[in-house]
């Protein structure tokens, strides 16, 4: 179903829980706004992450009260005896703002808004070192923020994580979490999503890593033997995520392909619409997979008139198709076991030949490629591939989708690629010679995840 997109919806980030909470997510994700921890016992999550010298995170947030006298925590790690430390918290102006990278810190600076807003806290590593808040930078003189001194341990949301892992709660104020990105090196790490968990547990998930982080204030009851929680989060309203935008199709600018990281057998289906955007003088791959020489194919590729169709499932192909419209035009073609087994295109049966052995399947253990075929040793032939448009692509196995795969743009990294609605993966080219455009639709149609 179709959800509100909030006006100010910023794009959601991601964090890493405690290790037990590791566990692949359901399909069905319900986001939202923000998670808020609960004023009574107070709610943290531990972010799974080491912070380092190359650490950078942002995160948006908002305090949701602030009768306390003393600082509170933003976020923070910090290993005993002050070895080192990675903090960002502020309070009233008479106690002004306390951040720390490595074992120096400072509580001298004044003035930043202590309120119930929405504000975005960031460290940057590197060119423009430093903390900033709401875009200004706020470290002031005699502040080491060159060096680090590794804490080993967890970065902490809403807490400090201090002295053996023991939290602080002095120094915690309930906190809004709208969202959190950790980088290092200038790789996402973590992309923390407001969610709920199918069982209706608000928690920030991971994107990056697929994982849940609920709430870390937890105590072990010897007596029950079970874990208590000290607090909770609740969750604001459900939203449509922004980390990927609806695109029309992609377009390879080159020669790029998507690996679908499926292996196709004797149950295999398939349907692909596509459109050629630059046609050569041989045959061009549409799709494929091919294990070492001769042992397996799955493939359908054609050219020029005289060159035909190139089908083939198993170890039989045939290139005798002649007539197929080799242009730019949009086609469908695809692969079906019933009621007649065989290659269609354009809805138009093109298995002609009884040379084509479509009946039986040589197991390649290759996955499916999408633009090229993966020859022997993964090897390409660039003079049969040409730039290619796909708009989607499906595959089956009996009568179960394994992939519904449409075209997407992801937000925090600038990528374009297939998104997978039945597992939720998203694959785009991995190489460095080519890449995939995209043409996008208005920002309101995002897609749901599932």
């Amino acid at each position: 179903m179709k959800r509100r997109l909030l006006p100010l919806l910023a794009l959601l980030a991601v964090t890493h829980v405690a290790s037990a909470l590791d566990k692949p997510s359901p399909y069905h994700l319900k986001f939202v706004e923000y998670i808020e921890s609960n004023s009574d016992k107070l709610a943290y999550i531990n972010t799974g992450y080491v912070p380092n010298a190359n650490t950078e995170i942002e995160m948006d947030f908002a305090f949701t009260r602030t009768n306390l006298t003393l600082k509170t925590y933003v976020f923070g790690a910090y290993d005993k005896d002050s070895r080192g430390r990675f903090q960002f918290s502020y309070g009233p102006d008479s106690l002004g703002c306390f951040f720390g990278y490595g074992t120096s810190y400072t509580n001298s600076f004044r003035g930043l808004p202590y309120n119930t807003e929405r504000h975005v806290v960031k460290y940057v590593p590197g060119s423009g070192k430093g903390f900033y808040f709401d875009g200004n930078r706020v470290d002031p003189p005699g502040v080491n923020l060159t060096s680090w001194v590794g804490t080993g341990t967890n970065l902490y949301l809403c807490a400090l994580n201090s002295k053996g892992s023991s939290v602080t709660t002095d120094y915690i104020a309930p906190l809004r979490i709208y969202s959190c990105k950790i980088w290092e090196n200038g790789i996402l790490k973590r992309n923390f999503l407001p969610a709920l968990t199918d069982a209706s547990a608000a928690s920030l998930y991971d994107t990056v890593r697929r994982k849940f982080h609920t709430n870390a204030n937890t105590y072990w009851d010897n007596e029950e033997k079970k874990t208590k929680e000290r607090g909770r989060f609740i969750a604001g309203e459900e939203v449509t995520p922004t980390d990927y935008r609806k695109a029309t199709y992609i377009e390879a600018n080159r020669t790029a392909y998507i690996d679908t990281e499926y292996v196709p057998n004797e149950n295999t289906e398939l349907e692909m619409d596509f459109a050629f955007t630059t046609i050569l003088t041989n045959k061009t791959y549409v799709f494929g997979t091919y294990g070492s020489h001769d042992c397996g194919r799955f493939q359908f590729s054609y050219g020029p008139a005289d060159t035909g169709c190139f089908f083939g499932y198993g170890s039989g192909f045939d290139r005798t198709v002649p007539g197929l419209p080799y242009n730019t035009d949009r086609h469908v073609v695809k692969y079906v076991r019933s009621p007649a087994k065989g290659f269609y295109f354009d809805d138009i049966f093109v298995n002609t030949n009884t040379l084509a052995n479509l009946t039986t399947w040589s197991d390649t253990s290759a996955n499916l490629f999408l633009g090229q075929i993966n020859p022997d040793g993964g090897n390409l032939n660039p003079t049969n591939l040409a730039p290619i448009r796909i708009y989607s692509c499906k595959i089956w196995e009996g009568n179960e989708m394994k992939r519904d795969l449409v075209p997407r743009y992801r937000v925090y990294d600038n990528k374009n690629g297939l998104y997978d609605k039945v597992t939720g993966n998203f694959y785009a080219y991995g190489g460095t010679r080519a890449d995939f455009t995209a043409v996008l639709t208005p920002l309101e149609t995002v897609i749901f995840v599932k």
